[in-house]
Formats: C-alpha cells, sequence, structure tokens
C-alpha cells in the first residue's frame, strides 16, 4: 500500500514559477510576462496557507496571481509541473542554463549571447570572449567581455555545487519517472538554499522500476535514498536538516527514551522502531509542533516548536 501524498509545498511551487520566469528571459518573452511569474513566486513563497490546498478561484484572489497562473499552480499541485513550463525546458539546452553561474551573465544576457552567438556552453563562451565577440553585442562593451571572462574563469574553478536553476533542471528529469508524491527533494534545497552541493531526494518509488531511467540522469551531484511508506516520515525528516538541527532533534528523541533514525525512532530500552508515514507524525509523538523545512537550521526552532510557540514561516520571512 502507498503512503499518503505528500502535499507539494509553497516553496516548490515559488520554485516552479521562478524557474519559468528565467527561461522565459532566456528565451527572450515580454518582460512584463516574466514579472508576472516573479511576482507570483514571491506571493506564493510568503504565503501562510498551502497554496496546493486551494482552488484555482481562491488563487485568483491573492494579489498579483491571475487566471492562467493560477491555473497553473492547480497543476503544480497535482503533477508536480506544469507543461509550459515543460515546453520550455525542451526548447533550452540544460548547458545554457547552467551559465546563470557565470557571475555577469543573468538572463537577458544569457538571451543575447544565445540567439545572437549560438553560446549554449562554457566552452562557447569562452571561446567568444577570448576573440572579443562579446563586445560586439548591443549593450556590451570590453569592460563587460572581462567581467564575463572572468566570470567564466571562475566557474571553471568553482566548488562543485549547483545553483536552484540547475537542481531544477536534474529534477525536471527525475519527474519524467517518479510520479509525484513518491518522493521528497530534502537536504540544503528544501531548506531553501541558494546553492546547493548534492541533490539529496527521498522516495518510495520501487527501485528496480526505476533502476533503468535513473542510469540517464547525470548522477555526480544526486544522492536517492529509497525507503517505504511506513518510513516516509523520519527519512525525508533525516534527510532535510542541517547538522545541528539533526543533532538537537536527536537529543530530543533521546530524552524520551528514543533514537531518530532514518528508519524510525528505536526504543533504546527495548529496541522497538516507531515507524511514521508522515515527518508531522514524528513531530506529535516527540510532543512538537511541525517545524516547516526552511527553518530547520537550530535557531531555536526546536524550543520553540517544543513550546508549541512556533511561528509561522510567513512572519519569520517578513522578519529577515
Amino acid at each position: 500500500m502507498m503512503g499518503q501524498k505528500k502535499e507539494i509545498t509553497n516553496r516548490e511551487i515559488a520554485d516552479r514559477l521562478s524557474t519559468m520566469a528565467r527561461l522565459l528571459e532566456i528565451a527572450g518573452e515580454d518582460r512584463h510576462k516574466v514579472q508576472a511569474y516573479e511576482r507570483a513566486a514571491r506571493r506564493i513563497e510568503h504565503l501562510s496557507f498551502p497554496a496546493a490546498g486551494c482552488s484555482e478561484e481562491e488563487l485568483t484572489r491573492i494579489p498579483g496571481i491571475g487566471v492562467r497562473i493560477a491555473g497553473q499552480i492547480r497543476e503544480i499541485a497535482v503533477t508536480g509541473t506544469f507543461a509550459e513550463l515543460e515546453t520550455l525546458r525542451t526548447a533550452i539546452p540544460g548547458s545554457l542554463i547552467e551559465l546563470l553561474g557565470v557571475a555577469g551573465v543573468g538572463p537577458r544576457t544569457l538571451h543575447l549571447l544565445w540567439k545572437r552567438l549560438g553560446i549554449e556552453t562554457i566552452d562557447d563562451l569562452e571561446r567568444a570572449a577570448k576573440a572579443r565577440r562579446l563586445r560586439t553585442l548591443p549593450g556590451f562593451g570590453a569592460k563587460k567581455e572581462e567581467t564575463i571572462a572572468k566570470g567564466a574563469r571562475q566557474f571553471r574553478r568553482r566548488p562543485d555545487t549547483m545553483t536552484r536553476p540547475q537542481v531544477e533542471a536534474v529534477l525536471a528529469n527525475l519527474r519524467a519517472f517518479l510520479p509525484e508524491g513518491e518522493y521528497t527533494v530534502t537536504g540544503s534545497y528544501r531548506r531553501g538554499a541558494a546553492t546547493i552541493d548534492e541533490i539529496e531526494v527521498v522516495t518510495i518509488a520501487d527501485k528496480a522500476a526505476v533502476a533503468e531511467s535513473l542510469a540517464t540522469i547525470d548522477g555526480a551531484h544526486l544522492n536517492l535514498r529509497f525507503t517505504d511508506p511506513a518510513r516516509y516520515g523520519t527519512a525525508p525528516l533525516c534527510s532535510t536538516g542541517s547538522a545541528n538541527f539533526l543533532e538537537k532533534l536527536a537529543d530530543v528523541a533521546r530524552k524520551k527514551g528514543y533514537r531518530l533514525t532514518p528508519d524510525g525512532l528505536s526504543s533504546i530500552s527495548d529496541g522497538r522502531v516507531h515507524t511514521f508515514a508522515s515527518e508531522e507524525e514524528v513531530f506529535s509523538f516527540l510532543g512538537m509542533a511541525p517545524i516547516p523545512p526552511e527553518l530547520r537550521e537550530d535557531r531555536g526552532e526546536i524550543e520553540l516548536a517544543q513550546r508549541l510557540t512556533l511561528p509561522d514561516l510567513v512572519e519569520v520571512i517578513l522578519k529577515l
């Protein structure tokens, strides 16, 4: 029996809309259309209630959300993505999107590099800069060309990290064979980090059924953990929080007589393992309010959750 389908979070919906905005800019679409997605992403991310639970009509009552985007949000809530975004992804090379990690290269600049000079890879960019072709573009000059050339060199030497758009490109491939509701993207990505060392995913999908498809994905940054529906609470929980957060949460569990593991809460006295189908069940068992993934950094949120006085995530964001 499959576990209860996990509701997609506001952060995940906002990420899809932000990605759409960036891809539209790269494609050279109208700025007003781009701004509509940027505005909608900000609105959704700062909501104090789950957008996935809203009807299309309810979504249109949120300032900055029109009928078209409301429909796409509903599509994201059901499938994890929306058709227009996936169509645009297929039209833009993944190697081109990676160039957003080069200092001095934003989506609009990338559009010019792609459409005017045919640049699609970091190698293309470096060759064009060396040949002084960048300065021939409208609004460019020798100074901007040197800034981008320097950024390309730094990009080559960068630590092995990814930006959120780069992670989204990998996740788009994963979503093609992992059913929505059967996986959770965890790690620092789920906590809202701007750069990610490794894409961590916990899934209850059948490992044998997806093994062949998984082999087609660049796994250099991908850590896919398989679990079963009964453990779909502790597995994502242990894969999401920062090291300090998990250490302190383990202390909370230990004081109640349990060891926190990805497989469940193991009784210190007799070794019996309590399993949980959702993270909310784990927090409840420990006598805590559920802590949103974005707050799991050990900055006082555990103590507040124990006192059941944890503020809404939107309140925390507005104070940052």
